[in-house]
């Protein structure tokens, strides 16, 4: 499905049209599909020969609609994903430093304080679901700078 995947450039992103097999890809390498038969090899950062548990390691699957709690700030969820994912003994300052240099990353700093459903002044959208999703998986990495 992928042959001559180490065609693409450094930095691109897979794309395709509806059907064409890249969110099986994905999945695939991903670990979310698990049945049937697989075959061939992952190669990143030019290092060939790695199985689904060491691309897992430098990778995440952020769904496109993720299911967010929308009454709480975006503060308290990336809050809450950085208590749940890191390390024990990460400190209460160390966690509001990484929400604040993560939110900055991401553009998310000037609406930390609002709840998801109103960050941009609608309550029919949440247009920084994704964003905040990304942000979540960031948070999650002890070793992110």
């Amino acid at each position: 499905m992928a042959a001559h995947a180490n065609a693409w450039p450094d930095g691109s992103l897979a794309a395709g049209d509806v059907h064409s097999g890249h969110i099986a890809l994905f999945n695939m390498l991903c670990g979310r599909k698990t049945h049937g038969e697989f075959e061939g090899s992952i190669t990143y950062r030019c290092r060939g020969g790695l199985d689904a548990v060491q691309f897992r390691q430098h990778s995440t699957y952020v769904p496109a609609q993720p299911h967010l709690p929308a009454d709480l700030t975006i503060r308290q969820l990336l809050g809450y994903a950085a208590r749940l994912s890191l390390p024990r003994r990460t400190t209460a300052a160390e966690i509001a430093q990484r929400v604040d240099d993560v939110a900055a990353l991401l553009g998310l700093d000037a609406v930390l304080e609002k709840p998801l459903t109103r960050s941009a002044g609608s309550t029919k959208r949440r247009p920084y679901t994704q964003a905040v999703a990304i942000a979540m998986e960031l948070l999650s990495d002890p070793g992110w700078r």
